[in-house]
């Protein structure tokens, strides 16, 4: 295992100049199968870490960095098998961007820090925050997962999606264990699931697995870029979250230029909808008009007592 490294967040820009080649784990996935994208199964990755993997460190706070994996445009794209990746960000329908750190995602993850106070989550020898403890979160479109490692490691269910079951197996997983060997022995297990595919799908396998509406917290960060997928991941959190006192955090740009999606297109769909109250409790000015924005989506404390 290489020795950490600091790496700062990947921003969108289509059409990038390809990285340098790294070593490929020859059992990440097998060459010569491709697997159907579109229907959403659980993924069961190794769980030891590979001792090729490099890593980076992302810092969270002035106390707290997590580690992250790295993985080349060159390697990317043989794991996914189009070699279009090695000149570009995204494909569409094939791979949604998973070997990326995007900068919204520590953003997030940044914001569960301070919101549940974590500065010493790796170092606790106690579960440094008791009202994640047992949790069941989700986040959706995961990637490299950094927002959902952070309730894991203060004792959360986190289960991680995205669509690349690659992505799942060579880095999300790769990223959970390199975190979660970091912590005190005296802390308890950590429990993390994977499940890969489109959204459109996902909510059938939940109801198969009895998990539907029974997630506390979904995480989800820059998934709303583009107008066409909005409803879609919309329609997933509606079946996820669990009435009526789960929540949602949406971290996104307020717009995203060229493909047209972002915050504001968002803010104004779930006010159609109704079902959810959208606030915005975080904003990152990026000075040059655009802005970062952390959403949280909950139910109406109106609606709260006919669960009750």
């Amino acid at each position: 295992m290489h020795m950490p490294t600091a790496e700062a967040p990947f921003h969108f820009n289509f059409g990038a100049p390809s990285d340098a080649p790294s070593a490929i784990q020859a059992d990440a996935v097998a060459a010569d199968q491709q697997p159907d994208r579109l229907s959403s199964v659980e993924v069961r990755p190794p769980y030891q870490l590979s001792p090729s993997l490099q890593l980076d460190q992302v810092a969270l706070t002035d106390a707290l960095y997590l580690l992250k994996g790295r993985v080349s445009s060159a390697a990317a794209a043989f794991l996914v098998k189009d070699g279009n990746l090695q000149s570009s960000d995204l494909e569409p329908g094939k791979y949604e961007g998973g070997f990326k750190l995007w900068e919204c995602a520590v953003d997030l993850a940044q914001h569960l820090c301070k919101e549940y106070s974590l500065d010493k989550l790796i170092s606790s020898r106690t579960d440094p925050n008791h009202d994640l403890v047992g949790k069941r979160v989700l986040e959706l479109g995961c990637g490299q997962g950094l927002p959902g490692i952070v309730p894991l490691l203060a004792g959360a269910d986190v289960h991680f999606q995205d669509f690349n079951q690659e992505v799942l197996t060579s880095l999300t997983s790769q990223n959970v264990t390199a975190n979660r060997q970091r912590l005190p022995r005296s802390r308890r297990p950590v429990s993390a699931r994977y499940f890969s595919g489109d959204w459109g799908t996902l909510g059938s396998l939940m109801a198969s697995e009895n998990l539907g509406g029974s997630y506390d917290i979904i995480l989800s960060a820059e998934t709303i870029y583009n107008l066409d997928s909005q409803q879609q991941l919309f329609d997933c959190i509606k079946q996820a979250i669990k009435p009526p006192t789960g929540v949602a955090y949406i971290a996104a740009k307020t717009y995203y230029f060229g493909v047209g999606g972002g915050t504001t297109s968002f803010k104004k769909m779930l006010k159609r909808d109704g079902m959810l109250e959208v606030h915005t409790v975080a904003t990152f000015d990026e000075g040059d008009g655009n802005k970062r924005e952390i959403l949280k989506l909950k139910f109406p404390d109106h609606i709260i007592p006919y669960f009750l």
